[in-house]
C-alpha cells in the first residue's frame, strides 16, 4: 500500500482517483488490464506486454479479414465471449489465445486481395483484330 502522503501523486501518475487507489490497496477492486502498462512502468517492471496489444490485433482482424465474431470463433477455436470481450479491453488473453490470434493475423496478410482485378492476359504489343 503507498503512504497517504504519496497517494495522491501516485494516482496522478497513474491516471486515477486516489480512492480507485485506495481502493486497490484494500483488494476492494482489481486495475483494468489497459491500466497495467502504466502500473508496471510506475514500478519499473518489464512484464510480458505484447498481449496487452489484444484489442488492437483484435480489430486488426475483424476489419481485415471482414469477419465476425462468430467466425473467428469457429477459425481458431477461441470461444465468443473471451473474443468479444477483448476489444474493449475488459480481458487480457491467455498467451495461447493471444499467440492463435497472432498466427490467424499473419494469415490474413499473406492471403490475396479478393478484391483486386487480376492482371490482363492480353499482351499490349499484340494489335487487336477489328
Amino acid at each position: 500500500m503507498v503512504a497517504a502522503s504519496a497517494q495522491p501523486r501516485t494516482a496522478a501518475e497513474l491516471g486515477i482517483s486516489e480512492d480507485t487507489l485506495r481502493d486497490w490497496g484494500l483488494g476492494k477492486m482489481e486495475p483494468k488490464p489497459r491500466k497495467l502498462p502504466r502500473i508496471a512502468a510506475f514500478l519499473g517492471y518489464k512484464p510480458d506486454t505484447e498481449r496487452f496489444d489484444a484489442p488492437r490485433l483484435i480489430g486488426r482482424i475483424l476489419s481485415a479479414g471482414g469477419l465476425t465474431l462468430h467466425r473467428l470463433e469457429a477459425e481458431i477455436g477461441v470461444c465468443k465471449d473471451t473474443l468479444a470481450n477483448l476489444p474493449n479491453g475488459r480481458y487480457q488473453p491467455a498467451r495461447r489465445t493471444y499467440e492463435k490470434l497472432k498466427r490467424f493475423a499473419k494469415t490474413l496478410e499473406t492471403r490475396p486481395d479478393p478484391c483486386r482485378p487480376e492482371p490482363s492476359r492480353r499482351s499490349s504489343s499484340k494489335p487487336r483484330d477489328a
